[in-house]
């Protein structure tokens, strides 16, 4: 660097001139970074970054694991509950968490807020007087008034608003949330992760910068051209052009150079390849960036994402990071309510997580240790609570044990035994039933012991299956309701005359729908088909093992979980059409159509509504699960009707109660032929919540 004249430093010390009026020679170079004697700013790479924003602006991963966060906590859904934990409807604070303000939805202000915090380390909550709407305060645009001594003991006089955009004001503490982080050095006001990262910022700025001129320069020069003597500018460009003309395009490739004009020898470069090296430094900011925000990096993107490794990133993803930050959110918002007196001591404040498909516990592996302790004879009652499923069903304090686990030699149970077909059919006591009704009496008499004992033995099996799928239900209405509420909060106005089937095609998307839900209970369903096989062989003392495999029995299970996918969805397809026509012709508002969407959602997600679901769902796979087991076992030759015995049953499912068929031929029931109680193929009102199986016929000759 040139010596700096006294006069020339004295001038630029006094403001007079700039550095580049002493250096002219350093206007043209492109700085990587600028640091500060003050507090102006924290290191800036070419932009002169000056705070965290701007690191949350510029930098890729910084972004990223920002808004990984903030786009999973947005959408969640805060209720008020009561001390059982059920929500409160129409709570006036839920309302407020709700429809935050007349501008934002709920989404849009937890997305700042959670960005606030991950970028500033805290974050302010305004609340209008009256408790009539919410907005986010940056930390830059409000200050914290402490009164004499207040610091010992974090007393807090008013907060201060100064977004610049009108004169200042304060709020008292009754109306203003503060969320921060822990600053051990100032307890009054939050700290930043991003204080931790930010020389691993920088380094991948630098990283950056360094790969960017490198690549505009044509990386490292390949040779050098060697003149002893000095050479005028002139010659100079002449022999880079003459260089350039000889090596450069495909057909000079390898073609030995001439040069002339003093030239003496040319020179390849050999560099070490420590130019790769910004490669390396930049995978450790990026590991650096996401592990002080807790996002795996599979979540982040550049991990191996295969499906199970995603899979188990997004619950270490909720598990680590996300649910600490949302139940610290909710404990604040619980004691600032509670201490305002506008939510009970009784009363908390709780995000909703059943939407949330990583938090939900998988009882898969229960239900098959359940299952295995049944067929060992465990009453299934016994059996739930020594897994730990909270469960009980009529019945289910009996035990069973299959007929194959018998030793040889020993006296065979009288119940349950397989139905074996008399010599003559037998005509039944009860009244003759209507002509359209074909009943051939092979079966045990309706409300006998053995009757009974078959029907038992056919619930129980899939009673553990009723309730999974019920808990899968919910979730997956839970889903569906926050994506459709998601779509309508969106929407800042809704244009009158809109159509209402317009409106639902865009915020539901029926096939999709139909396709996740066969994708999310194709596993459940193969389970219980898998169960049903190996019972049913199991009771008719069958040594073979049920092969799932068969084209047959996986072309029955697709039908079924096709037929269960597109029926569910398209009754809430219509009924939302049905719910916003309604809505259309009242001229609802947003919040009133949020309501009425509300209500619909909590009686879709009932006990009674996924029961209807299940039990229908689960009455035909049980049964065709049944034959696939029969014509696995070679000794069956046909079924009789069981009807169910609980009062409720349907007068044409009575009238088929015994009716006999051999395997492939259908039913005569309430006019309809059906392969099987549940039959897709049957009309709703006769296959909707039917509890009817089907009990084996041996075939004489294996008498």
């Amino acid at each position: 660097m040139q010596q700096i004249k006294l006069k020339d430093r004295w001038q630029f010390l006094t403001g007079r001139k700039s550095l580049y009026d002493l250096h002219p020679e350093l206007r043209d170079r492109q700085p990587l970074a600028r640091f500060y004697s003050d507090t102006q700013g924290n290191g800036g790479m070419g932009g002169n970054l000056e705070n965290d924003i701007d690191y949350y602006k510029s930098n890729v991963w910084v972004r990223t694991a920002i808004s990984r966060i903030a786009d999973n906590i947005a959408p969640l859904k805060i209720d008020v509950t009561d001390r059982e934990g059920t929500p409160i409807k129409r709570h006036p604070i839920t309302e407020l968490l709700e429809h935050v303000n007349d501008i934002e939805s709920s989404g849009d202000l937890w997305r700042m807020w959670t960005i606030n915090m991950l970028v500033d380390g805290e974050s302010g909550l305004e609340i209008q007087p009256g408790y009539r709407g919410l907005y986010t305060r940056k930390s830059k645009h409000f200050n914290v008034r402490i009164p004499k001594g207040g610091r010992r003991y974090l007393l807090i006089k008013s907060y201060v608003i100064d977004d610049g955009n009108g004169p200042k004001y304060e709020i008292p503490p009754e109306y203003f949330i503060h969320f921060k982080f822990y600053d051990p050095e100032e307890p009054f006001r939050g700290i930043s992760p991003m204080s931790a990262i930010r020389t691993g910022i920088q380094i991948d700025e630098y990283a950056r910068a360094w790969s960017r001129m490198s690549f505009k320069n044509g990386q490292i020069p390949s040779m050098t051209i060697i003149s002893p003597e000095g050479l005028t500018p002139t010659e100079r460009r002449e022999i880079q052009d003459d260089y350039m003309a000889q090596t450069q395009g495909l057909e000079n490739a390898h073609k030995p150079v001439v040069m002339e004009a003093g030239v003496t020898d040319i020179k390849p470069n050999n560099y070490k390849p420590v130019d790769t090296a910004w490669l390396e430094q930049r995978q450790m900011s990026r590991e650096e960036i996401c592990s002080i925000y807790g996002v795996p990096a599979e979540v982040a993107g550049f991990g191996k994402a295969t499906y199970e490794n995603f899979e188990n990133a997004m619950i270490m993803f909720w598990t680590i990071t996300l649910l600490p930050l949302v139940h610290s959110r909710d404990q604040q918002l619980t004691e600032f309510f509670q201490r305002v007196k506008q939510i009970t001591p009784d009363q908390k404040i709780v995000t909703d997580m059943s939407g949330v498909s990583e938090l939900q516990e998988n009882k898969t592996e229960q239900i098959d240790n359940a299952v295995k302790l049944i067929n060992t004879g465990t009453p299934a009652n016994n059996a739930f609570k020594l897994v730990g499923l909270d469960l009980e069903i009529p019945g289910g304090d009996v035990g069973y044990i299959q007929m194959s686990m018998i030793p040889m030699g020993s006296e065979r149970p009288t119940q349950p035994a397989p139905v074996i077909p008399p010599e003559e059919p037998q005509e039944p006591e009860p009244q003759e039933p209507p002509k359209q009704y074909k009943k051939e009496l092979r079966g045990p008499e309706f409300g006998s012991p053995l009757h009974i004992e078959q029907m038992q033995r056919k619930e129980l099996r899939i009673q553990p299956f009723m309730a999974e799928m019920q808990r899968m239900l919910r979730r997956e209405f839970q889903r569906q309701q926050n994506d459709v509420g998601r779509w309508l909060r969106g929407q800042r106005q809704l244009g009158k005359g809109a159509h209402a089937k317009l409106m639902v095609d865009e915020m539901f998307d029926l096939t999709g729908e139909q396709e996740r839900f066969k994708i999310t209970f194709m596993k459940l369903l193969r389970e219980l088909f898998a169960e049903v096989g190996a019972n049913e062989l199991g009771f008719l003392d069958i040594e073979v093992a049920f092969d799932m495999n068969r084209p047959e029995v996986t072309e029955e299970l697709d039908i079924i979980l096709a037929w269960f996918a597109e029926k569910t969805n398209d009754t809430t397809y219509n009924n939302l059409v049905d719910l916003f026509t309604e809505a259309e012709l009242r001229g609802d508002t947003i919040p009133q159509m949020m309501e009425s969407l509300s209500a619909y959602w909590e009686g879709r997600k009932s006990e009674a509504s996924t029961e209807r679901i299940a039990r229908t769902t689960m009455t035909a796979a049980n049964n065709a699960g049944d034959e696939s087991a029969w014509r696995q076992s070679g000794v069956v030759e046909g079924a009789t009707w069981a009807t169910a015995i609980d009062g409720r049953e349907r007068d044409e499912h009575r009238f088929a109660h015994g009716q006999y068929r051999a395997l492939g031929e259908r039913f005569e029931v309430g006019g309809e032929l059906l392969d099987y109680p549940g039959d897709p193929s049957g009309s709703p009102g006769n296959i909707i919540n039917c509890r009817c199986n089907r009990l084996p016929v041996i075939t004489r000759s294996e008498l």
